[in-house]
């Protein structure tokens, strides 16, 4: 049997203090939403580090993912700041 599905979410916020970087599973199954589990967040003083930590975050989300028997089924990510 296959695993659930889920798309990873990840984007580059603007905060008071500096950049947040996020990166988030979203279950493919309406009404549902992520998972703390699913969930890394990187706060850094500079966009270009945030940018840096992105590609980590997903990378780290997606392995928890496939490591439990899931999948991915979409990647939506965006390095830009607001």
């Amino acid at each position: 049997m296959v695993g659930r599905g889920f798309r990873i979410w990840g984007r580059i916020e603007r905060t008071a203090s500096g950049f947040r970087a996020i990166a988030a599973a979203l279950p493919d199954e309406a009404g549902t939403g992520p998972a703390v589990e699913d969930m890394r967040r990187a706060e850094h003083s500079r966009a270009t580090l945030a940018r840096d930590a992105l590609p980590l975050l997903v990378h780290a989300v997606a392995t928890a993912i496939y490591s439990r028997g899931d999948r991915v089924t979409r990647m939506d990510v965006s390095s830009g700041t607001a």
